[in-house]
C-alpha cells in the first residue's frame, strides 16, 4: 500500500507526505517439504512487515505560521506575535519493521506467539527551545529522531474445552514484553528540559524524557 497525504497544518513547503507499506506471511505447515516436521494437526505462520506512517498532531493548527494576538503593555492595548514562522515544518514520520511467528501445537490447544519490532520515529515534532532574545522562547520544529525496539510473546493454552456451548471451559494466557527506547537525535544535538518543573530531559543517547535532577 502506498498513500499520500497532505495537510494544511504544515509549511508551505512540505505540505505533503507519502507512506508506503508492504507485509508478508508464509505458512510453512503448507508447504509439503514442511508440512510433517511438527505433526498433524498444528500450525506455523511466519510474518513480516515494513511500514511507514505520518503523524499532524501539532500542538496547535496554524503552527507553521507567524501569528499575532491582542496584547497590552502598561495601560496601552495593541497586538503582539505570538509564534515564529516556520515554512519548513514538515510530517512527522515512523517506519517500523517487524517479525514474527504464530505456532499452533496439539490441534491449538497451546499457542505461541511471538513479535520483534524496530520504531524510527524521525522529524520530530517538538516546540524546541530557542533564545528569548527572539522573542519568543520555543519554536515549533522537526528537530531529530527516536529508536524503539522490543519483544512480545504470548503463550496461550486451552486446558479445558467442552462440547456444551454452557459447560465449563478453562484457558490460560500469559504475555510478556519488553521495549528500548533511545533518543538518537536532536537539532544540532542540542539537549533541552521538559515535563513539569523541566524534570525531564530530552538527550540523545538516552531514553525520552529520563529524569534529570539532582540526587537527594
Amino acid at each position: 500500500s502506498v498513500r499520500t497525504d497532505g495537510s494544511s497544518r504544515f509549511g508551505a513547503n512540505n505540505r505533503w507526505g507519502t507512506f508506503p507499506a508492504v507485509s508478508l506471511g508464509w505458512k510453512l505447515t503448507d508447504e509439503p517439504w514442511f508440512n510433517g516436521m511438527i505433526g498433524e494437526g498444528n500450525s506455523l505462520k511466519l510474518r513480516g512487515s515494513i511500514g511507514t506512517t505520518g503523524n499532524q498532531a501539532l500542538p496547535q493548527d496554524f503552527g507553521s505560521l507567524e501569528r499575532y494576538a491582542r496584547k497590552s503593555y502598561g495601560d496601552v492595548i495593541g497586538i503582539g506575535q505570538v509564534s515564529l514562522a516556520n515554512p519548513d515544518l514538515r510530517w512527522e514520520s515512523t517506519r517500523e519493521y517487524d517479525g514474527g511467528f504464530d505456532l499452533y501445537l496439539f490441534n491449538t490447544r497451546v499457542a505461541l506467539i511471538g513479535d520483534y519490532y524496530s520504531k524510527l520515529t524521525s522529524n520530530l515534532l517538538v516546540n524546541r527551545p530557542i533564545s528569548a532574545t527572539t522573542g519568543q522562547s520555543t519554536e515549533l520544529s522537526n528537530v531529530g529522531n527516536i529508536k524503539n525496539a522490543g519483544v512480545e510473546a504470548q503463550l496461550t493454552t486451552r486446558n479445558f474445552t467442552s462440547d456444551d456451548p454452557h459447560g465449563f471451559t478453562w484457558t490460560t494466557d500469559l504475555n510478556i514484553a519488553a521495549n528500548r527506547n533511545k533518543v538518537v537525535s536532536l537539532y544540532n544535538d542540542e539537549p533541552f528540559s521538559a515535563g513539569s518543573y523541566s524534570a525531564n530531559r530530552v538527550q540523545v543517547g538516552h531514553p525520552l524524557g529520563e529524569f534529570y535532577m539532582y540526587r537527594f
